[in-house]
């Protein structure tokens, strides 16, 4: 009797922890990877032309079905690329989803937003055959910023009939998007010709919405998205003297205001929007891809606090695009083959090599590529990139003392290789 009862009780407990397990998912991946660039150019304030190892992340994520309609979904990471990140894991995203019917769901907490044809695979290396994104419309810099926010998002799927089927997400929420460790204090920190550096970071609020329309033409897909960052406000702290100059006509420039070491910036009124816009068709083993990727910038302010000078910055828009073919070649070998070209002046897309040799603060890239990815395992995989590149677009003047940012080599090498395991 008791054995009976035991081997009941036993059975009971099995069953219970099996259909938790059923419910509970959990995945990741570790990564290695290697850069290295030419022509003594470094990428950022990383020193690439030696060649570098910081370019490496682990990811968690897990699922728990609480019901049918109801689940939790969340994502681990430790990161770090060049200069940013510090290996510290952190919550990339995570929130509590609903969705009663296939056409409207909605999600609460560290949403996760999808930028154009990739964003929603920008950490799931075994998705894609590149070591490194398109990096003509997916900056690295700023994939912690743009990947989530704090907040709420509603989503769904709408069958369209024979008009195919549409995805579509939008959200809003909160971004602190300027740690220590984050593209964004970057940018800012580069745009100051890197005489200044945060105090507190920004706290942004944060608008994003995706459009993803698999049209009836099987294998083809478009693709639109939208995020917003406004009113981000931050104070930085000058490192370093320096003079703005302002120019009283052309060729005569006189001492506008002076700024020392320790002096505090205040920033306001900024407004940041990035929009992509994409095709992509699969065809048997062959994929095609085009996409276009902007980032607005608006007017805002400036104001030396010692002085109380305001400055009114007037506001721009770069851009770039990005072509990609890829093939499949039987179970374990993907290729690919793609063109890019980024301006931080979109309305002016002037020469690349000259940019590079002149004081006008304009940067670009030109980036012809070739990657191939190689399956040893199932589990296991290796990737191999090697870039063509032209222009100064990234490439840091502290790092760069061999040439200075407005004297740099234009055309240089990147090679990239990452080893990836999954579980």
């Amino acid at each position: 009797m008791f054995i009976v009862m035991g081997s009941l009780w036993c059975w009971s407990v099995n069953a219970q922890e099996n259909r938790l397990l059923d419910k509970f998912n959990i995945h990741g991946s570790v990564s290695v990877g290697y850069l290295e660039t030419t022509n003594g150019n470094n990428l950022m304030r990383t020193e690439t032309s030696d060649g570098t190892w910081r370019f490496h992340e682990i990811l968690l994520n897990s699922s728990y079905n609480i019901t049918d309609t109801l689940l939790v979904r969340a994502q681990l990471i430790s990161r770090v690329y060049l200069e940013f990140g510090n290996n510290n894991p952190q919550l990339d995203w995570g929130f509590i989803q609903y969705q009663p019917v296939d056409w409207v769901g909605a999600r609460l907490g560290r949403v996760k937003n999808a930028p154009g044809l990739y964003g929603d695979i920008w950490d799931v290396d075994v998705a894609r055959v590149t070591p490194l994104m398109p990096m003509s419309t997916y900056n690295n810099a700023l994939r912690d910023f743009m990947i989530s926010a704090d907040g709420v998002q509603l989503f769904g799927n709408v069958e369209l009939g024979s008009l195919g089927s549409i995805e579509y997400q939008a959200a809003a929420g909160y971004k602190k998007g300027a740690d220590e460790d984050t593209g964004m204090e970057y940018y800012f920190e580069v745009n100051s010709s890197q005489r200044t550096e945060y105090d507190d970071g920004i706290r942004a609020r944060i608008y994003g919405a995706s459009l993803k329309w698999e049209t009836p033409l099987d294998g083809l897909r478009l693709v639109g998205s939208f995020i917003q960052a406004r009113d981000p406000n931050a104070d930085l702290t000058a490192v370093k003297d320096y003079t703005i100059m302002l120019t009283v006509m052309p060729g005569v420039t006189i001492p506008y205001t002076v700024y020392s070491a320790g002096d505090t910036l205040a920033v306001d009124g900024v407004s940041i929007s990035f929009t992509n816009i994409g095709a992509e068709y699969l065809y048997e083993d062959w994929g095609f891809s085009l996409e276009y990727f902007g980032a607005r910038v608006k007017d805002f302010t400036v104001t030396h606090k010692q002085s109380n000078t305001v400055l009114e910055t007037v506001g721009y828009i770069s851009g770039g695009y990005n072509l990609q073919v890829t093939r499949t070649m039987g179970e374990n070998l993907q290729l690919a083959a793609g063109f890019g070209q980024y301006f931080t002046d979109w309305t002016e897309r002037f020469d690349i090599d000259a940019s590079a040799r002149d004081g006008s603060g304009k940067a670009a890239r030109q980036d012809i590529y070739l990657a191939a990815k190689y399956n040893i395992t199932d589990a296991l995989f290796v990737k191999v990139g090697v870039h063509s590149l032209r222009g100064k677009f990234e490439l840091s003047t502290d790092a760069n003392s061999r040439y200075g940012v407005y004297d740099a080599d234009p055309r240089y090498w990147l090679y990239a290789f990452k080893l990836t395991y999954t579980f």
